[in-house]
């Protein structure tokens, strides 16, 4: 069944005044009132598409991780610096939001979710890891990822990649 166009439009309007927020205010100081005068809707009509801010936070991810997850899918899966340069163009593109989530006191649940995504989309299934050595991966990418994204730290975005895919590739062999 197709979605009503009035509800796609609705969404778009909400989504888009939440990015346009994020870009000049911290997500626990976005309120409802924001996002509904930014998006020329009311509040009614806001929670009938949305819970809280959070629940329209965690679908924005969603839509933006399914982007990034999608751009990598063109690439061989041993292409780790292509992919890194991917991620890291990404971040770039999304800094504001990625920067307000990062800095968010209430940012466990987007940590979690970007967590569970680097596992799935850079670290490769097939490696013989153990739990410890995924984890230690996994934090520091995500690590590095907030640094880059808090500090507005974007230099030299191929050199960048190549780093860390060579210390990828180091497990990799």
């Amino acid at each position: 069944m197709a979605t009503d166009r009035r509800v796609v439009k609705t969404r778009t309007a909400i989504a888009s005044s939440f990015k346009r927020l994020l870009e000049s205010t911290d997500l626990e100081n976005i309120t409802i009132k924001m996002i509904c005068d930014e998006a020329n809707i009311g509040r009614k009509t806001f929670y009938l598409h949305f819970a809280d801010k959070y629940e329209l936070m965690d679908q924005f991810l969603n839509f933006h991780l399914k982007h990034l997850f999608a751009a990598c899918q063109g690439l061989q899966p041993d292409n780790v610096e292509g992919k890194a340069l991917i991620w890291l163009q990404f971040f770039q593109e999304n800094q504001h939001f990625f920067a307000s989530l990062f800095k968010s006191s209430s940012s466990y649940l987007f940590r979690k979710k970007f967590n569970d995504f680097t596992r799935q989309s850079l670290i490769d299934k097939n490696l013989d890891l153990d739990s410890t050595e995924v984890d230690f991966i996994d934090y520091g990418i995500d690590g590095l990822m907030e640094e880059l994204v808090v500090e507005n730290n974007f230099t030299d975005l191929p050199v960048l990649a190549h780093r860390i895919a060579t210390i990828l590739m180091k497990f990799y062999h």
